[in-house]
């Protein structure tokens, strides 16, 4: 029969330790021991453990502290998204396209608890940019309008209350700027464009969660559809 490999031993390991932090239910700054104490624990090697630490700590669930070893560390699921995304896009338009999908899906699902929870000053933040976007425009300076559409899709997911939707919201939209201009000719945002962030939030401040999402359904629709017909080129959506 044969020997499981160093890979394989440390990969067991990692398991059984995140094993025992989900079934003791340890919470972040728990003690979970030493290196060798956890050699010594499950029969192996301490660079077997040492390997099997460096990959949890990795990911957040582990960390050293001085004089006391081992403990629960303080796992952020966005910044792990975060660190992927580079690989995972690549350059790639698939992958592009799936990131947009998942662009499409965070803002039309949070749509009914942002509509809900807005504040009165974040609406007031999404007119204004509305507005700021269409003298843009108005000025010829259509340029000077991705920031400001940036920041205004951000508030409403920041808008739903979830910190966790919001953040992840600005990492994929963030990549998702960055990486479409490598791939795709995008032009600049026109006056139906800025005409429809007005409508949206003016469509916020009545509480019209249908309205809402009828606008950004069109408006993120054109993202996808760009990806259809982009062997056959054609006109910037702006994102």
């Amino acid at each position: 029969m044969a020997q499981p490999t160093r890979q394989t031993l440390a990969s067991q390991i990692a398991k059984r330790i995140h094993q025992r932090i989900s079934r003791r239910k340890l919470q972040p700054g728990d003690a979970l021991g030493t290196e060798l104490g956890l050699a010594e624990e499950f029969g192996v090697s301490r660079n077997i453990v040492r390997e099997a630490i460096g990959r949890l700590r990795a990911l957040g669930i582990v960390r050293s502290r001085q004089r006391v070893g081992l403990v629960v560390g303080q796992t952020d699921p966005i910044r792990l998204f975060e660190q992927g995304l580079p690989l995972f896009l690549s350059g790639e338009s698939a992958n592009l396209y799936e990131l947009s999908k998942l662009r499409y899906a965070l803002e039309i699902g949070a749509v009914n608890l942002a509509v809900q929870n807005a504040s009165d000053k974040q609406i007031d933040r999404m007119a204004a940019l509305a507005d700021r976007m269409t003298e843009m425009v108005r000025q010829g300076k259509e340029e000077e309008t991705d920031p400001l559409e940036e920041q205004f899709h951000s508030l409403i997911l920041e808008a739903t209350g979830s910190q966790l939707l919001s953040r992840m919201h600005v990492v994929v939209s963030r990549y998702f700027s960055e990486t479409s201009s490598r791939i795709f000719n995008y032009g600049l945002i026109n006056d139906r464009d800025a005409s429809e962030h007005q409508r949206i939030a003016e469509a916020f401040r009545r509480r019209d969660a249908e309205t809402v999402r009828g606008l950004l359904e069109h408006h993120l629709r054109l993202i996808l559809d760009q990806f259809e017909s982009e062997e056959q080129g054609g006109s910037r959506v702006c994102i």
